[in-house]
């Protein structure tokens, strides 16, 4: 699936039921919409200062977003 805007990428983590969680996103459904979809490095970067995570996504650049994605989800 192809997202390319905040509003889309907003839609589907709302949509989303997660389990054992308090319903807040955090970055690892972030980080797993960015993994199953084919999402631009910078909506990606804009949703996660949409969450308020303002300081990973200031210290981020588009380039950076892949291997933050690994780190996230693998703990590397």
């Amino acid at each position: 699936m192809k997202i390319n805007s905040v509003k889309e990428y907003v839609k589907i983590l709302n949509r989303w039921k997660r389990n054992g969680t308090n319903g807040k996103i955090n970055l690892q459904d972030i980080s797993l919409v960015y993994a199953w979809n084919y999402v631009p490095e910078q909506v990606v970067l804009d949703v996660i200062a949409h969450y308020d995570y303002v300081d990973v996504s200031n210290s981020l650049t588009p380039s950076d977003v892949n291997e933050w994605k690994n780190k996230v989800l693998f703990k590397n």
